[in-house]
């Protein structure tokens, strides 16, 4: 259906995208409610594409991400502190 950077994109996968987002609604054409979906689907998958490729594109954005993860693992820690020999 669509690739990027090499990754490709199946028919398989947007019916799986289909019967997750099913809820109840008017009935409507097939048509149209493909196209609706197929167009958010492929919106969904461009931002999910895009973010796991930011710490990629981004080397500041990497280092935030691994100063982050180290902070957050600090203050979780009680017994000790963080830097801090046991």
């Amino acid at each position: 259906m669509f690739s990027i950077d090499g990754r490709n994109w199946t028919q398989q996968q947007l019916l799986d995208y289909l019967e997750s987002k099913q809820r109840r609604e008017a009935t409507q054409p097939i048509s149209p409610y493909v196209q609706d979906h197929f167009k958010q689907y492929v919106d969904d998958e461009i931002l999910a594409y895009e973010d796991s490729q930011l710490e990629k594109k981004y080397p500041e954005f990497r280092m935030l991400m691994k100063d982050t993860a180290t902070a957050s693992s600090c203050s979780s820690s009680r017994t000790r502190r963080c830097g801090a020999k046991p």
